[in-house]
């Protein structure tokens, strides 16, 4: 990762972390796959290449930038 997660490559404003959430049953944390397909149950993939994704908002000009960071596991259905 080049840039610098605390400016904002748009404006130069300071950057704050933070989570972008799915809303569906419960609250997930957005996740990064590799590669995936949509079968007949649902998302196939091998998830030991499931990655969470953090986001950044500029506090300036709103601008949100991703990064896939830590190793994730795959979502439950309580969240997570």
């Amino acid at each position: 990762m080049n840039a610098d997660p605390k400016k904002c490559s748009e404006c130069g404003g300071e950057m704050e972390k933070g989570a972008v959430l799915d809303f569906g049953r419960t609250a997930l944390r957005q996740r990064w796959l590799r590669n995936f397909s949509f079968g007949w149950l649902g998302i196939k993939t091998d998830w030991a290449e499931c990655r969470l994704v953090d986001a950044y908002r500029c506090k300036s000009c709103g601008y949100l930038k991703f990064y896939a960071t830590a190793i994730g596991d795959k979502p439950t259905a309580t969240g997570g």
